[in-house]
C-alpha cells in the first residue's frame, strides 16, 4: 500500500513536487505478521495471551504496576481515546486486544495491540505490532504515546516547523502533479477505483490543503475535488482513504468553501457517518475521526432550497438514531444539524 510521498522526515526548506517524487520510497507494504498459537483457554481471552518468546517483528512495553491486567488495559483503552488522530476498535473476540488506526500528515499505520506475557515469566507486557503503512508514524508517535504512560518520561523530540512538512506548489512542476492527482480521483475504465492511487493522492491533498499558500492553489480545483471526493466516499472502503477524504472535504468547510452541496451528497456523506459507526467488519469497524470530520462537513455545506427526496430523507435520518453515534462525541453538533434540517423533514 502507497503511503503517498513522505517516505522519510522532511528538514530542510519546502520541496518542490517533481524533487518529492524523484526521492520518494512506497516502502509501506504491509508486514506479514509472525502466527502465535494460543490454547482454546487463552482464546477464551479472559486472560492476557501467553507466548512462547517475543516475536521480532513486535515492540514490547513492560507494565510496571501494581494494577490488575483488567485495569492496566483501561489505562491502555484511555491512551488510545485520547490520542490524536486515532481510530482503535477492540477485539470482539479478545478481552486484551485491539486494532488501532493512526494517521499523520499525510500517512497512517495499522497495528495490532495486546497485554501479554513470556511463559514462564510474570512480566506484564504491552505488545505492538505495525500490521502496515509508514513506519515513523508508528515508531514516532504511537508507541510514543504509549510509552509516555507506561514507561519513564523521555525527552521530547525536538518538533519540526509544519512549513517545511508541506510540498511547495508553487513551484511550476506542480500543475502536471495537480492534474495527476485530480485523475486518480476518477475511476479507471473498467470504472472501478484504483484505490492505491486514491489513496497516495487523496493523503497528498487531505494534509496540503492545511497550509495557506497551497490552499490558494488547490483551491482553484474546488469542484473538482468536492464532487470527485464525494464520490469516492461512494465507492471506496479502505479506512486510511476514507479518512483523507473527510480531511480534504473539512478543509474547504473549515474555510466556509464548501458552497450548496446537492441532498444526494449530502445522504452520501451520512450514509459514510453511518457506516463507519461500528457496522464495519473487519479489525477497525468505526472510525471516530471520519465521523467527527464528516459531521463538520455537513455542519458547514449550505442547504440547498428544495426539499430532499423521500429515499434521500430516509437516508438522512438514520443519522439522528439514538446514541448512534455517542463514542464520538458530536452531540452538539449533531443537535444543530438536525434542527437545520428538521426544516426540509420531518425529523
Amino acid at each position: 500500500m502507497q503511503s503517498g510521498l513522505f517516505e522519510k522526515k522532511i528538514t530542510g526548506p519546502k520541496k518542490s513536487v517533481q524533487a518529492l517524487n524523484e526521492g520518494a520510497k512506497l516502502d509501506d507494504a504491509p508486514v506479514v505478521a509472525q502466527k502465535v498459537n494460543l490454547s482454546k483457554d487463552q482464546k477464551a481471552s479472559s486472560i492476557p495471551a501467553t507466548i512462547g518468546g517475543k516475536l521480532t517483528s513486535a515492540f514490547y512495553i513492560p507494565v510496571h504496576s501494581s494494577k490488575d491486567d483488567k485495569a492496566v488495559w483501561e489505562e491502555v483503552q484511555t491512551v488510545f481515546d485520547a490520542m490524536p488522530e486515532h481510530d482503535w476498535t477492540p477485539d470482539a473476540d479478545k478481552d486484551f486486544d485491539a486494532h488501532s488506526c493512526k494517521y499523520s500528515m499525510n500517512t497512517y499505520m495499522l497495528a495490532h495491540t495486546r497485554l501479554c506475557r513470556v511463559k514462564g515469566d510474570d512480566q506484564l507486557l504491552i505488545e505492538l505490532r505495525k500490521l502496515e503503512g509508514n513506519g515513523f508514524t508508528f515508531h514516532d508517535e504511537y508507541k510514543k504515546n504509549l510509552q509516555k504512560k507506561f514507561e519513564q518520561p523521555t525527552a521530547p523530540a525536538e518538533k519540526q516547523d509544519p512549513e517545511f512538512l508541506y510540498l511547495d506548489l508553487s513551484d511550476p512542476s506542480s500543475a502536471e502533479m495537480i492534474e495527476t492527482w485530480l485523475d486518480d480521483l476518477l475511476p479507471e475504465n473498467d470504472l472501478v477505483y484504483n484505490q492505491s492511487r486514491c489513496y497516495s493522492a487523496l493523503s497528498t491533498l487531505g494534509w496540503n490543503l492545511k497550509d495557506d499558500s497551497n490552499y490558494k492553489i488547490l483551491s482553484e480545483h474546488r469542484e473538482k475535488i468536492i464532487e470527485r471526493t464525494i464520490n469516492i466516499l461512494r465507492h471506496v472502503d479502505h479506512l486510511a482513504t476514507i479518512y483523507f477524504a473527510a480531511l480534504s472535504l473539512s478543509q474547504f468547510a473549515a474555510r466556509e468553501e464548501l458552497g450548496s452541496l446537492p441532498w444526494e451528497n449530502l445522504a452520501v456523506i451520512s450514509g459514510t457517518i453511518q457506516e463507519w459507526s461500528g457496522d464495519k467488519k473487519g479489525d477497525i469497524s468505526r472510525s471516530r475521526e471520519v465521523i467527527r470530520l464528516l459531521v463538520n462537513v455537513l455542519s458547514k455545506a449550505e442547504t440547498p432550497a428544495e426539499k430532499p427526496t423521500k429515499p434521500i430523507e430516509r437516508k438522512i435520518k438514520k443519522l439522528f438514531k439514538p446514541d448512534g453515534l455517542k463514542f464520538a462525541k458530536v452531540e452538539k453538533e449533531l443537535a444543530v444539524l438536525k434542527e437545520r434540517y428538521s426544516a426540509f423533514m420531518k425529523l
